[in-house]
């Protein structure tokens, strides 16, 4: 973040050097004044067209993640509503719409900022170490959580190895272990079936 404030802080101060390179100053006389020429308009459109390229990246490259679906926040919604106070929620990652609504209630686990030796664990077996997660009487009640834009997230980031929590959701919803508490296009919900359960 540091890095970022810095560069912020910079642009003003780099947008008037840049801007004074490409334009003659105001203290220059008619005969030193240089004449806009055909290169140097070149040379602006140039610039401002490939700064404007840059910045679209830099705005909109990260869209498909940070984007919520209506679905995801649907689903978020029904654990904020329906887990009791005290409840365990293990997500794929952080990027995902989760503190809007009763955040403060829950415990929060993401598989992807697990220590990698726990996240190897999941990914080898997430049925068993999952389950084994979600059997705590600690809580009052236990869920798995995978959206869309975790599934984005870890796989543009590389914190979890690619189409990870799409694996893991195919195993969990073939499981015999797990059943699906609630499930919309974009996003579903995990917990114990009553068997599973020591």
């Amino acid at each position: 973040e540091a890095i970022f404030r810095v560069f912020l802080f910079a642009v003003p101060a780099l947008a008037f050097l840049a801007a004074s390179a490409l334009h003659p100053p105001d203290d220059a006389t008619d005969a030193t004044r240089p004449r806009w020429s055909h290169p140097r308009t070149a040379t602006v459109l140039l610039v401002s067209a490939g700064l404007l390229c840059a910045y679209l990246l830099a705005h909109f490259g990260k869209d498909k993640q940070y984007h919520f679906t209506d679905e995801e926040i649907a689903a978020v919604t029904w654990v904020a509503e329906n887990a009791r106070d005290g409840s365990l929620l293990v997500e794929g990652s952080r990027n995902y719409p989760s503190h809007f609504l009763n955040y403060e209630r829950f415990t929060y686990v993401a598989i992807a900022r697990e220590p990698a030796e726990s996240r190897e664990r999941v990914l080898r077996d997430p049925e068993r170490h999952l389950a084994r997660w979600l059997d705590n009487e600690a809580y009052a009640d236990t869920y798995v959580i995978i959206t869309r834009s975790q599934k984005v997230e870890v796989d543009l980031d590389g914190s979890l190895p690619q189409g990870s929590l799409e694996r893991i959701e195919r195993i969990l919803r073939r499981s015999d272990r797990f059943r699906v508490a609630y499930s919309t296009r974009d996003a579903v919900v995990f917990e114990l079936e009553e068997g599973a359960r020591r």
